[in-house]
């Protein structure tokens, strides 16, 4: 007997049937769907990365008495790089489910997907998409601003020499008021401040101020940057 005649007689034994093609074609659209779905993902991951990377000033550790390693291992956004870590591996593993996804090379599999993932997400960081997830959770997910790369709350240490806010008036050539971002109004006085990062010195302008702290309402500000970098 045959292997083709095996095979049949093994069919009508246990009155195995074909499955529709339809069927076929449906699982491998939701699964492609899929695909596009976690790379999509993936791809916000890399670009709210790149926004908190390029965003945080990494020269600012002394002021926090660590060092540069010790600063850069604390504040690095590790969340979002699990995050696109882990679509990245979910991409694959779709895609090993679909009807071709066995012919793909390990190795060469995951570059194409990390290549594309970076591209992406370079783009939609490019378009602020980074920036507004970042702000979404920091506004409506309470235990995102506890996280160590919040750069709120490495800006709100006026005793540490760091502070930041909103200008709400320019009082005259060496002083303006600024609300803080806990709703706190202080007095700044410049001290022949370093305007660096083309900072505006402009009422609803937001900075970052690195000086001392004189009181309670009072900051003396030695250097004050852009609250947000241009990408």
């Amino acid at each position: 007997m045959s292997i083709s005649d095996n095979v049949l007689k093994t069919i009508e034994e246990k009155n195995i049937t074909p499955v529709a093609r339809w069927k076929f074609v449906i699982r491998n659209i939701v699964l492609w769907t899929l695909v596009v779905i976690s790379m999509l993902i993936g791809a916000l991951a890399v670009s709210t990365l790149l926004h908190i990377v390029h965003n945080n000033d990494w020269d600012i550790y002394e002021y926090l008495g660590k060092t540069l390693w010790a600063y850069v291992t604390t504040v690095f956004p590790y969340l979002w790089l699990f995050a696109a870590a882990l679509f990245l591996g979910l991409t694959y593993a779709i895609v090993r489910q679909t009807k071709t996804g066995y012919r793909y090379a390990t190795l060469v599999f995951f570059a194409i997907i990390l290549l594309v993932s970076v591209i992406l997400g370079t783009v939609f960081y490019m378009f602020g998409a980074g920036k507004r997830i970042d702000e979404a959770l920091l506004r409506y997910i309470p235990a995102y601003t506890n996280l160590p790369h919040n750069e709120l709350a490495v800006w709100n240490s006026p005793g540490l020499g760091l502070l930041s806010g909103t200008i709400t008036e320019i009082v005259n050539d060496d002083i303006f008021i600024l609300e803080d971002f806990s709703h706190n109004e202080w007095v700044i006085i410049e001290d022949d401040a370093d305007w660096r990062k083309n900072g505006l010195r402009a009422v609803g302008s937001e900075v970052k101020l690195i000086g001392a702290y004189e009181n309670e309402q009072v900051f003396i500000a030695r250097e004050i940057r852009p609250w947000e970098r241009a990408r």
